[in-house]
This record gives structure tokens, C-alpha cells and sequence, in this order.
């Protein structure tokens, strides 16, 4: 669950890593875990941080950790880092106990770190690797997986191992399988530059600052929905618990939290962190209260009757339907045209093609959206010296919990002679 900060803030982040003299050893002052927390990565001052899951109990200082800290991951009563500084991936029990600040080295430039029921996983940024251990350290392996380059961003769930590639102008996510095999390196494709992976084995999350949003898809690949929620084009981090999403906002110092259908959106759940850049929560479903059985509601057990046939599945939902038409209208004057996209319901909207600026627009039900379409790069310069360029743009509709569908347009854009030159 990582992220790395964006180039301008990335020098501070480096200059300040290297101020830090602070040494990790003996027993760690860290009260005992008696709730389930949060715990973050800070820039800026090279500490990791904790809060527990309802936002109170605020440690900015919670961990002080010898180099630079890019990424937290919490697995079977421990806390584990990923530091760029020793190239090492760090470990300490959640009550303090065995601090071993280089755990597993021989890492390089190491920017992510994940944990499941038996291994870790972490990010080689040098040569774009994927490591693997057992949850004892041994078995230590620094090319488990050959990923592309840029990846920054590790999730797990019970199936998969997911990562995700920090770069432009767009990125992409890969997956396989636990144990390396069925690599997948674009399982996801045209992702918003994603920052930050958090998967709780039914959705697949997460930041895409590119279009300002969080992203979610099942795990199947199906339900793709680039614009589930608004966030900020700073926010990094994300993680999840089992009944909220949380992520980091870099330029606001804080960490944001919602219901993980979306709603409930508090952008400054916790505030004054300093520069949080990476996140992890050490629950992913809160148990249920000691001595309260589960309820099972009415009609929906199983039967007394040792010869009753069992019941039926219940029917599969209907997919929400994806269809929707494209209108356009050229604006010679100006060099630009609009497309109207008609769409049977609420979803998310992105236009783009080779030469088009990419647009994203969610529709908040039934109705016309309006997509402005302008010429960028070669076929600016095109359009501004010959009068006219040919494009090819594509739309995107993903209906709210249901699957994308594209269509592409075929358009020229024309330019009156006396604009040419200065095409906006």
C-alpha cells in the first residue's frame, strides 16, 4: 500500500530522510495494541504514525525508524516497512517486541511492502521487481515477479498479488497469482496513474490523482468504475477495513475516510499528520462482539428437515446496462468539437484517442453529457499549421456496478485561417 510522493515535494522528502539520526534498537516504547489501527508513513519527518480506526489516539511519533519509510503493511501481529534509506524491509511486533529495523535486506530502492497469511511482498524499484518471503524472513527472494517499469503499489488478497505502475500519461495494474505463475501486466489498463492498491478480495481500490478520484473494480476485472469517488489530485495512500476506505492527502497532512460504497466521504478524518505517504490498516473485518451469535435471518438458514431438497441459489443481479449514443458537433472557429453522449444511467465518462485530450465526466443518472473534444501534442501542431487534423476519438461508459463499453467516433477538427496559430 504505497505511494511515492510527486517530484516536486519528492527533494524535501529526501532532504529531510537524511537529517533523521534516530536508531532503532532495543525494546520500542509502543503501548500494546487493544484496537485496531492505522498506521502511516511520514515524509516529513521519517516516523511512522498511528491512530486507531475511529480516529482518535493520534501518534504522529508512534514509530521512529532509522532511514527513509515509504510504505507500511500490518500482518500476523506485526508492522512492516519498506525503507529506501537501508533497502531493507523492517519489522516490529505491534506490542513493541523484536524491533529488527533490516528484517529482510538486500532489497533495492524498495517502495512498497504487502503481507497475506503466509509471505511478504515487496517492491524492487531497480530493475522493476517484485520480492517474496515467508513470513519468517527466510526464503527471501528479490525477483519473485518481473513487473514493467514504474511500479510503486503492492495489494493482496486470498487469490492475488496486484501492483501498480506510477507513470504517464497513463498507467496500468498487473496481476498473478500467488505463487508467481498467470502474470498479467496489464490487467488493468489505462488506470489514472495509479498511486496507491488496496484490494479486501471482492474490489480492487484505488488513487488515481490523474482524474482527481478513487477507483474501484472487482477482483474479477468486471465492474470497472474509474470514477467511484471524488478525491483530491494529491491524495497518495489508501487502505481498507471492513467497513471503510481511508487514504492519505499528501498536500492537506491528513487522511481521508469512507464507507467503502462510496458515501460517508470525510476528507479530514484525521488531520495535522505531516506529509502522510503511505498507509496500512491492521483489520480488514472487526470480529464480532464476544458471546453474540450470528443472526440469521428468517427463511434464510438451513433447513430442520434432514430430507428438504437445499434451496435454490438466489438469481444473479442484472448488469446495469451499458449502452449509450454518441452525437457531435464541430466548431470550426475554434478548432474543437463537442461529443453528446446519451446514457441509460448513472457512470463514469472518458474520452481520449491517440492526439485528444483526455476528458472524465461522471453522469449522476439518465441524460445527455457533453465531452469537449481539443487536439493535443503532434495533432495541436498539426491543426495550428495545416488547418485541419484527422482523430479517431474513443468514449468510455462504465455504469455505476456494471462493465465498460466503448465507441469510437471518427472526426475532423478545422481550423478558420485566422486562428491558425493559436489553437487554445
Amino acid at each position: 500500500m504505497n505511494v511515492s510522493a510527486r517530484n516536486d515535494r519528492r527533494g524535501r522528502l529526501v532532504r529531510v530522510a537524511c537529517l533523521l539520526t534516530v536508531c532503532l534498537a532495543g525494546t520500542l516504547a509502543i503501548p500494546a495494541a487493544a484496537d485496531a489501527y492505522l498506521y502511516w508513513a511520514n515524509g516529513a519527518t521519517g516516523s511512522i504514525g498511528r491512530a486507531t480506526l475511529a480516529g482518535t489516539d493520534v501518534n504522529v511519533g508512534y514509530l521512529d525508524v532509522p532511514s527513509r519509510p515509504q510504505a507500511v503493511a500490518v500482518g500476523g501481529g506485526y508492522l512492516y516497512w519498506a525503507d529506501r534509506g537501508t533497502n531493507s524491509i523492517g519489522r516490529v511486533g505491534l506490542d513493541g517486541s523484536d524491533p529488527l529495523p533490516e528484517f529482510i535486506s538486500g532489497a533495492s530502492l524498495p517502495s512498497a511492502v504487502a503481507v497475506d497469511s503466509a509471505h511478504i511482498y515487496w517492491v524492487n524499484n531497480t530493475g522493476s521487481k517484485i520480492g517474496r518471503a515467508n513470513l519468517n524472513g527466510t526464503g527471501v527472494n528479490q525477483s519473485f515477479i518481473t513487473a514493467e517499469p514504474g511500479i510503486r503499489s503492492l495489494a493482496v488478497d486470498a487469490n492475488h498479488i496486484f501492483w501498480a505502475r506510477f507513470t504517464f500519461p497513463n498507467g496500468n495494474i498487473g496481476r498473478a497469482n500467488l505463487d508467481g505463475t498467470g502474470v498479467n501486466q496489464n490487467f488493468i489498463h489505462e488506470a489514472g496513474i495509479p498511486s496507491g492498491l488496496a484490494s479486501n478480495g471482492t474490489y480492487l481500490y484505488w488513487v488515481a490523482p490523474q482524474y482527481s478520484a478513487i477507483s474501484r473494480i472487482r477482483v474479477d476485472g468486471s465492474e470497472a468504475d474509474p470514477l467511484f469517488m471524488t478525491a483530491q489530485n494529491d491524495d497518495y495512500g489508501i487502505a481498507i477495513d471492513g467497513s471503510h476506505l481511508y487514504w492519505t492527502e499528501l498536500n492537506a497532512d491528513g487522511i481521508g475516510r469512507a464507507n467503502l460504497d462510496g458515501t460517508g466521504i470525510e476528507p479530514n478524518f484525521i488531520a495535522g499528520l505531516g506529509e502522510p505517504i503511505a498507509l496500512a490498516a491492521d483489520a480488514l473485518a472487526p470480529p464480532p462482539p464476544p458471546g453474540v451469535p450470528p443472526v440469521t435471518p428468517p427463511g434464510t438458514g438451513p433447513s430442520t428437515d434432514p430430507g428438504a431438497a437445499p434451496a435454490p441459489p438466489p438469481p444473479a443481479p442484472a448488469k446495469p446496462d451499458n449502452a449509450f449514443r454518441l452525437t457531435r458537433k464541430l466548431k470550426s472557429r475554434k478548432g474543437t468539437a463537442t461529443l453528446t453522449a446519451t446514457v441509460p444511467g448513472p457512470g463514469a465518462l472518458v474520452l481520449g484517442g491517440a492526439g485528444i485530450q483526455k476528458v472524465s465526466k461522471r453522469a449522476a443518472g439518465a441524460g445527455a453529457v457533453s465531452l469537449a473534444v481539443r487536439a493535443t501534442g503532434k495533432a495541436k501542431r498539426t491543426l495550428a499549421t495545416a488547418g485541419s487534423v484527422a482523430l479517431a476519438a474513443k468514449v468510455t461508459f462504465t455504469p455505476t456496478g456494471g462493465a465498460p463499453s466503448t465507441a469510437t467516433v471518427k472526426l475532423t477538427l478545422k481550423l478558420a485561417p485566422r486562428a491558425r496559430g493559436s489553437v487554445g
